[in-house]
């Protein structure tokens, strides 16, 4: 049952290609956008991709293996853009290099209207996903960087390969796994942004879904369009896994971090370009949205703000606590029932996150119609609601169901890196000295997987909070949010409008980011404890 209400949205997806097609409708798309969205579908992810790499890979590997000034700050506040939605940061960069921004009349009054005046959407797109999600990429490489011994680089060295050729024939080539999953969560969201790529006006896969559902009003065509993209997807992850499928890879905790230090004008370099970054990707944005908010401050849009923000509070909680209580009991059913699951099962929830928000809106949408025309013929229920009423589409339930499909993997995560920690036989230990089922719940089992509980639900209420594309299309009249709100004012272009919102989601989204540098530290701290010796007393 926890499983079925993500199985059954793919399932729609599939399904929707035995419903009639309507060639019409298809034809209208090939001849007019379908080429066009898929090419920039493609490009977007290559741009992004590419670009997450070089600055997740080059700062993770600047943080790791060098000394210079600045690094002990740097090394966390790179995590910090994750905390900024990508349709925020879309805002404030279209408000600078958009036509009429800082940048575009700065430029144009002295180089006169050029192409570096006005930066193409697509140029926009890439950037500003990219500044959002390279930290996915930073994470995964830095910790890979130091679990490899310093003792291979030295061995490296002495066989006469220069810094350069450790990096690209040694350290990155032992750290390709964790990059390439860095890498797959990068794509993902960028395949499943829709706000971003709407504030710039550049049409993908996702914003052809909406069009083809709210435009054509077709659901059946944008079904068959998302089933497209879902498949996309599901091939991305397939192939990556494939490729390093005959691959093995080892390493272990380092000793210590052998840094490098770097002095004199490289140095100095080496930590402006990362300040620099960190700078463009969430100092300068967040004084941006608080100089805006400062100059479109206005009494009437701080009581919307209010009620914004309840609805936000309410749906992002009751959504939390619904994909906590069921990340805990899926997870200790996976555990009692070990490899009696199958393996297709147990990868459900990841698949879900893997849907973008319009693709899952659509998935959810059909199969709650279908759920409510089952309910509609069950007789003891046909009084219950007035004539023509819906049971779910249309109300907080779609919401909740769309909820749990994207991000019961994200919340089960923090509670399984608990979960595994705990072995078998410390129960079993107990149950010999006479403690009953309830005890080794209450004494043994919350209190050590309690952290990873209290984080994946503060995961979970961030990442409801800042969903934007399935809230849009799923929400209940009257139900707007802070991330619905943004993404009608940025619409109508209305930024300063639209700055405290998005300054309230930042702050939001600063929860879950303070959390994971926290618990790296801890781990970080207990690490280089137990290499030195100290294990024991840590």
């Amino acid at each position: 049952m926890l499983i079925f209400p993500i199985a059954m949205p793919l399932l729609w997806l599939v399904g929707s290609w035995f419903s009639a097609v309507d060639t019409g409708i298809w034809r209208h798309l090939i001849d007019t956008q379908l080429g066009g969205v898929v090419l920039n579908t493609l490009m977007l992810l290559m741009g992004v991709g590419t670009l997450s790499l070089v600055l997740g890979v080059g700062s993770a590997w600047a943080i790791v293996r060098f000394e210079f000034p600045g690094r002990a700050w740097l090394e966390w506040l790179l995590v910090l853009p994750l905390a900024v939605p990508a349709y925020v940061l879309a805002f404030v960069v279209e408000g600078w290099f958009g036509v009429g921004g800082a940048w575009y009349r700065t430029c144009v009054s002295w180089f006169g209207r050029t192409l570096v005046c006005e930066p193409s959407a697509a140029m926009k797109a890439i950037v500003t996903l990219a500044l959002v999600l390279y930290p996915y990429v930073y994470l995964l490489s830095r910790l890979a960087f130091m679990r490899q011994s310093p003792q291979l680089f030295a061995v490296s060295r002495s066989l006469g390969l220069r810094p350069v050729q450790v990096f690209w024939r040694v350290a990155l080539p032992l750290a390709r796994p964790a990059v390439m999953a860095g890498l797959a969560l990068v794509l993902m969201e960028t395949a499943a942004d829709f706000g971003a790529v709407s504030v710039f006006n550049f049409d993908t896969l996702t914003t052809a879904v909406y069009k083809t559902w709210y435009g054509l009003f077709n659901l059946v065509v944008a079904t068959q369009l998302a089933s497209l993209l879902m498949a996309g997807m599901l091939l991305l992850i397939v192939t990556e896994r494939l490729s390093r499928r005959e691959m093995r890879y080892g390493g272990q905790l380092a000793h210590r971090l052998d840094l490098r230090r770097v002095v004199g004008w490289r140095g100095i370099a080496m930590g402006g370009l990362l300040w620099l970054l960190v700078m463009t990707a969430f100092v300068g944005p967040i004084l941006q949205l608080a100089a805006w908010a400062v100059q479109g401050y206005d009494p009437r849009d701080m009581a919307r703000l209010v009620k914004l923000l309840e609805h936000t509070v309410v749906l992002a909680f009751s959504a939390g606590v619904l994909l906590l209580s069921g990340s805990v009991l899926l997870l200790f059913v996976l555990r009692g029932l070990g490899r009696a699951v199958p393996s297709v099962l147990a990868e459900l929830p990841n698949i879900g996150y893997a849907i973008p928000g319009t693709v899952l809106a659509v998935a959810v949408m059909l199969s709650l119609n279908t759920l409510d025309g089952w309910l509609a013929r069950v007789t003891w229920l046909q009084g219950a609601v007035s004539q023509g009423q819906s049971w779910l589409v249309g109300g907080v339930a779609g919401l909740l169901v769309a909820y749990w499909v994207r991000f019961l993997s994200v919340t089960m995560r923090p509670v399984a890196a608990s979960l595994i920690m705990i072995k078998p036989n410390l129960a079993e230990a107990a149950k010999t000295l006479g403690e009953t089922e309830s005890g080794i719940w209450r004494r043994i089992y919350l209190p050590l997987v309690l952290p990873g509980m209290m984080t994946g639900f503060l995961t979970a209420v961030v990442e409801v909070a800042k969903e934007m594309p399935a809230t849009l299309l799923l929400r209940p009249f009257g139900w707007d949010t802070l991330a619905v709100k943004i993404y009608a004012l940025t619409s109508e272009g209305e930024w300063y409008r639209a700055a405290w919102p998005g300054l309230t989601l930042v702050v939001l989204g600063l929860v879950p980011v303070y959390l994971l540098i926290r618990r790296s530290r801890i781990a970080q701290t207990r690490t280089v404890a137990r290499s030195n010796g100290f294990g024991k007393s840590v």
